[in-house]
């Protein structure tokens, strides 16, 4: 299922993909933008989630048409490594003869807004099938030798003091900028607060265990 390749993929990556000098803008036959532009806001995209030269971007799209603004979208969906729900309506606000026109956000993307909508209905059996559907426990694996060589260019090479990024879509922010644990406390979901905690406890202890084999390996 291509929405558990892509949660595997930004697991490791987290929000911060890696850095890359330019952005490859040579794969794409999109003649309307200048390639240095693509580039810039590609790349930009990548690395905090927002839409960058929004001017240019403006004047952009005076010039295009709302089949090439949807090309465009499917190009920075496809490079920008961030979730579409991240940048969406920025692009519709900058691109306005797109929408309507757009796919559907991809499942996946989804769940960062559908974690809070199963902790308001306030059904435990609910956020459980939840978190089943998404694979997070299922599909998550970390690679022991990938997993000590990361730690270890951070420092850490007796144990894991630090785990590089968030288990998605359990950790994931709302717009308000709160996390589901705590969002769920507030609510007085005690039941589910715990077990979404229980969850992040068990994909770190694997994270943990990896590292654990990887430096056994490597001493």
């Amino acid at each position: 299922m291509r929405y558990a390749v892509i949660l595997i993929a930004l697991l490791i990556t987290a929000c911060a993909p890696e850095d890359n000098e330019q952005a490859d803008t040579e794969s794409t036959p999109m003649e309307f933008i200048e390639p240095e532009l693509l580039g810039d806001v590609t790349l930009w995209l990548s690395k905090s989630g927002e839409l960058y030269r929004e001017d240019e971007l403006t004047a952009l799209s005076k010039t295009i048409t709302a089949d090439q603004a949807v090309e465009l979208y499917g190009y920075l969906r496809d490079n920008g490594e961030r979730w579409e729900s991240e940048w969406r309506a920025s692009f519709i606000a900058l691109f306005p003869q797109s929408e309507g026109k757009l796919p559907e956000i991809a499942e996946a993307d989804r769940w960062q807004t559908e974690i809070f909508q199963v902790i308001d209905a306030g059904n435990l059996q609910g956020v459980k099938d939840f978190i089943q559907e998404t694979g997070i426990l299922e599909n998550t694996k970390f690679d022991p030798a990938e997993t000590y060589q990361e730690e270890q260019s951070m420092g850490f090479t007796d144990k894991v003091e630090y785990i590089p990024f968030d288990f998605f879509p359990v950790q994931v922010e709302n717009e308000e900028g709160e996390y589901p644990v705590s969002y769920a406390r507030e609510k007085g979901k005690t039941e589910i607060a715990d077990y979404l905690q229980s969850v992040i406890d068990e994909l770190s202890q694997r994270y943990r265990d990896a590292f654990d084999a990887g430096r056994k390996s490597n001493g």
